[in-house]
């Protein structure tokens, strides 16, 4: 019975491909499937989900390996040495020992400002029921409101709000650059050749969208700079301004509790007016702040969808009064 010498040989070949290549296919996949996964997720997570495609590789190869222990081995060293990098480099961002000195900045400015819109109260906070403010009279509220008026507040708030606005953008200029970075990385890597094919891997949308990715992932360094406890941006300090927020220092604490609280004043619509008022210094506030929203617009499009937090605290301010899509206080703060 004759056979076919083509098919003979390719057979032949294709099994000493198959043969010779076999201990580093299940790498290979499992290679590729991290830069392909990195591209929406954090690295350690990326490293988790390829873990599933290595595996299953290394499954399909061992039921034909003569050598199963050998092959196993070699996957789980590769696999040891990956994770080893990998903390290595989560390490130098979770010990980061300071804030960035952006933030420093405007937390000296911040306090100096604070100062301003402080009032004493002979109360200990324990002991005061949270809804205070409605009983706090006239005089307080119209002294709050006379406080926001003061030339100095006015100028302090300024000089605040254009650092912020610039810290904003730095973070932005920062952040673009490493997502570019990363984004070049894992086209021009080996094993991610396949991601060539994808359509997002070139366009801006990936790039903000692993911007997102790196803003809101908490091992990354951008992550302290936005949302770290102890950070604070333009979202906080334009909030401050439009609530016509203030301090009440309690003068008696029978606790640990911090005895500073940060409060907001009860609108009205004389209180909004002047942001909707070209050639108000409130109105050039307004326009900073959403400046620097459509500046990160693309980013924000790409805020996870499963923490609104995110998106809730980046809106545009439009209404006379902030009763949404922007509010004061959206919602808790991601940290």
């Amino acid at each position: 019975m004759s056979t076919n010498p083509i098919g003979s040989m390719f057979e032949r070949t294709s099994s000493c491909i198959l043969t010779s290549g076999r201990p580093v296919l299940p790498m290979a996949v499992d290679q590729i499937a991290y830069y392909l996964f990195l591209r929406n997720s954090t690295p350690l997570l990326a490293y988790l989900k390829a873990n599933l495609a290595g595996a299953v590789s290394l499954f399909i190869c061992s039921r034909y390996a003569t050598h199963k222990t050998l092959e196993a081995g070699l996957y789980l060293g590769y696999k040891a040495i990956h994770y080893f990098f990998l903390q290595l480099s989560r390490r130098e961002v979770i010990n980061e020992p300071s804030l960035h000195p952006s933030v420093m900045i405007l937390w000296k400015k911040f306090e100096d400002l604070r100062e301003h819109l402080t009032f004493s109260r002979d109360d200990d906070p324990a002991k005061v029921n949270p809804t205070f403010m409605q009983d706090l009279g006239r005089d307080l509220k119209s002294d709050v409101r006379r406080r926001w008026e003061d030339p100095i507040v006015i100028a302090a708030t300024t000089d605040l709000m254009k650092a912020s606005v610039n810290a904003m953008i730095e973070l932005f200029k920062d952040l673009k650059q490493e997502a570019e970075k990363q984004q070049n990385q894992e086209t021009r890597t080996l094993f991610s050749l396949l991601a060539n094919f994808w359509p997002a891997a070139t366009t801006p949308p990936a790039v903000f969208k692993k911007m997102a990715t790196l803003l809101t992932s908490k091992e990354t360094l951008f992550y302290h700079r936005f949302c770290r406890e102890g950070s604070i941006t333009l979202l906080d300090i334009y909030r401050l301004a439009r609530g016509k927020q203030f301090f009440m220092l309690f003068t008696k604490v029978s606790n640990q509790e911090e005895k500073r609280k940060w409060r907001d004043l009860e609108l009205e619509e004389e209180d909004g007016r002047p942001y909707m008022t070209p050639g108000t210094v409130e109105y050039t506030w307004k326009k900073m702040y959403n400046g620097c929203i459509d500046l990160w617009g693309d980013v924000i499009e790409h805020f996870p969808k499963h923490d609104p937090r995110y998106a809730e605290w980046a809106t545009k301010d439009t209404k006379l009064l902030p009763t949404g899509p922007f509010f004061i206080f959206p919602n808790t703060k991601p940290s």
